[in-house]
Formats: C-alpha cells, sequence, structure tokens
C-alpha cells in the first residue's frame, strides 16, 4: 500500500522536516485510505488519483469531531494533493528529475490543482453605509491649519458613494 512505501522508503528520508510537515504526510495518507479505496501502488494512475480529489472536494467531514458537517475548499484539496504529491514522487521510475526514483508507482501526470475561489471584497450593509455617511462630519479636524476640499465632510461622502 502507498502507506507502508511512505514509511519504509519515503519517512527514512524525511529527517530533516519538522514534525508539523511528518503530521500534513499522515492526514493525506489518511485521506488516500479513506476515500481512494487504497489500491496497490503499481495500480496508481492519473485516473485515480482525479477519482481521489473528486472525492476529497465533495466529501464532509466535521472540524474537531464535532460541529456541522462542512465540505472543503479547494484550496484545502489542493494543499492534500501537493501533499500526496510529494510521497509519491520518490516511488515513481528513475529519470532526471528524480533521480533516487524506485520504479514502484508507474509515472502519470499529476492532476493540475483546482482553481481557487477569488474572495470578494468586504461589502458594508445599508445601514452601515448610513451610519458611515453621518459620521462623515467628523472628518473635519476642529482646528484647520490646513484648507482644501480633503477636509469637507462633503468629500469623505462622495468617496463613499
Amino acid at each position: 500500500t502507498l502507506r507502508q512505501c511512505y514509511e519504509v522508503i519515503v519517512l527514512p528520508e524525511l529527517d530533516e522536516r519538522s514534525p508539523a510537515t511528518i503530521v500534513e504526510y499522515e492526514t493525506s495518507l489518511t485521506h488516500w485510505e479513506q476515500l481512494s479505496g487504497n489500491p496497490p501502488v503499481g495500480s496508481i494512475s492519473r485516473e485515480v488519483l482525479k477519482a481521489f480529489r473528486s472525492k476529497l472536494l465533495e466529501s464532509k467531514y466535521k472540524r474537531g469531531g464535532k460541529g456541522k458537517r462542512l465540505s472543503r475548499s479547494p484550496a484545502t484539496v489542493n494543499k492534500v494533493m501537493r501533499t500526496l504529491r510529494a510521497a509519491i514522487t520518490p516511488l515513481w521510475p528513475a529519470d532526471r528529475h528524480n533521480p533516487s526514483g524506485r520504479g514502484l508507482v508507474p509515472y502519470c501526470k499529476f492532476p493540475s490543482p483546482l482553481p481557487r475561489q477569488k474572495k470578494l471584497p468586504f461589502v458594508f450593509t445599508r445601514k452601515q453605509m448610513t451610519a458611515l455617511y453621518e459620521a462623515a462630519e467628523a472628518c473635519a479636524p476642529p482646528k484647520q491649519r490646513r484648507t482644501g476640499a480633503i477636509y469637507h465632510a462633503a468629500c469623505w461622502r462622495a468617496a463613499m458613494v
């Protein structure tokens, strides 16, 4: 299995890695075992990896084992796939990029990362916007040494709208 290959071949090479990195490897392998059916290493292919990635994206989990069931974000799935790739790469055949390859897993092109969702900018509610608009009167300093449009509340109100 992939975990056995990881423990025998990959793990001894990770001496200098932090404990958090080892935990990431272990977590990725646990996901692999739970969602892929844990196929033999010789049968791992691009199709198997794509199926695992889609199951990882669709499966629900509970954070910390409690609370409501959540789905994983594309960024989380990409992180698990990156870690899994790092565990599989030493098992591919040897080549110029992987000179110490073992040849246990046939080489296949790894699935490309999922597109990440772009976060929407923060949007004020109508109530918050009204409060800001009314509070713009305080933008004028009490003792104005400088004069100009930037120190008038009307300028700040125009900028908000």
